[in-house]
């Protein structure tokens, strides 16, 4: 037989053996099974999902002092660190506490990244620069900050935040940010770090990273904070907001208002994440349910479907232990079961917000009875 001929056929034989039984061969080789891609992409399968990418591949991956990995990664030029909360059961709320805080419940969470730090000035203005993005404050909203000439906390149309009313330097919280404006945030994360599933913590994954499975009243236990542990209304607070009652005059952590989101490292949470308790209180996932958890899900709840204001947990720097009761009430003191709610749209001078990535990252909530 001609030898070309003889190529041609062969090469014809191997095409159609080769399809038949779903394997491919390469030039020069050995056929190779046609084993599933590990990448799903919308280009290979129309409307599916990009699966969100290894976290271990983002960056440098190390284990912290307490025991739980941390992977550390730039976006944009600016540094993130982000600690991994496997799989756990804890219990969520406490029986002797304030309405809203009951009942005390088991609650089951898969594993979630959550960062160890607070968003900072430096990280937001990266955001905010890349994604042309525009506050809510700065749309039109405001932002309610510290009025010196009353004495109190009122809204201002000036205020954002670049002008939350008192100094920052990059290292600090980013606060007067809307609920909103977390959620921009999250998506822009998620597009610039391979499509990575990014989002508020849920208030689940929120009082567990700042609880543990030990039941402790503050992330570093349950003694009342020492300096360095927390930055609340302390004495340095007082010289500044003379108007305002509550402050604690015993302690001075240094800071009148926001303080750099890595200084509290004694106060680290039992994962070893930072201002879980004051700094600035943070914006979660959920909407507030005023009446308690009567209507929790015991595995990765997401809140309630509907509602009006969003929760915000862990307090700030303008808030005291909670030992007034107007405070108790009002869920405005820095303890790790506290609660509080706010109108999603108002930013404020006292919240800012941390995320959450990965597979642990919301996407929707829902919510149904036990």
């Amino acid at each position: 037989m001609n030898q070309s001929l003889f190529r041609l056929l062969a090469l014809l034989f191997c095409s159609v053996f080769c399809s038949g039984l779903l394997i491919s061969c390469k030039s020069g080789g050995s056929p190779v099974a046609d084993t599933p891609s590990t990448e799903i992409t919308t280009a290979e399968v129309p409307n599916a999902p990009v699966l969100p990418p290894n976290i271990d591949l983002l960056g440098t991956v190390t284990t912290n002092a307490l025991g739980f990995r941390e992977v550390a990664f730039s976006v944009s030029g600016v540094a993130y660190s982000f600690i991994e909360a496997t799989s756990d059961t804890f219990t969520m709320g406490l029986s002797t506490g304030q309405t809203n805080e009951t009942p005390e419940h088991s609650v089951s969470l898969n594993t979630y990244w959550i960062s160890k730090t607070l968003i900072s000035l430096a990280q937001f203005k990266s955001f905010i620069t890349a994604a042309s993005y525009t506050t809510e404050a700065e749309q039109g909203a405001g932002c309610t900050v510290y009025d010196t000439t009353q004495n109190t906390w009122s809204l201002s149309s000036t205020a954002s935040y670049l002008a939350p009313g008192y100094t920052q330097l990059d290292t600090h919280p980013v606060s007067c940010v809307s609920w909103a404006d977390a959620q921009a945030y999250c998506a822009w994360f998620s597009e610039s770090v391979s499509a990575i599933l990014c989002n508020l913590p849920t208030e689940a994954q929120w009082e567990h990273t700042a609880r543990g499975t030990d039941g402790r009243i503050y992330p570093f236990g349950s003694d009342l904070p020492t300096t360095g542990q927390a930055n609340f209304a302390d004495a340095t607070f007082a010289l500044t907001y003379t108007g305002v009652n509550g402050s604690n005059a015993t302690l001075t952590d240094g800071y009148a208002a926001t303080s750099p989101v890595t200084e509290m490292t004694a106060g680290a949470s039992p994962f070893g994440v930072l201002d879980m308790a004051g700094n600035l209180s943070e914006w979660c996932y959920d909407y507030m349910d005023e009446s308690g958890y009567g209507s929790s899900i015991v595995t990765d709840p997401m809140g309630p479907n509907t509602g009006v204001n969003r929760v915000y947990r862990g307090g700030s720097w303008a808030d005291n232990l909670g030992n007034a009761q107007s405070q108790l009430d009002l869920g405005y003191n820095i303890r790790s079961h506290s609660r509080a709610g706010a109108d999603p749209k108002q930013p404020s001078d006292q919240i800012g917000f941390r995320v959450v990535i990965g597979p642990g990252a919301v996407t929707s909530g829902t919510a149904s009875t036990p």
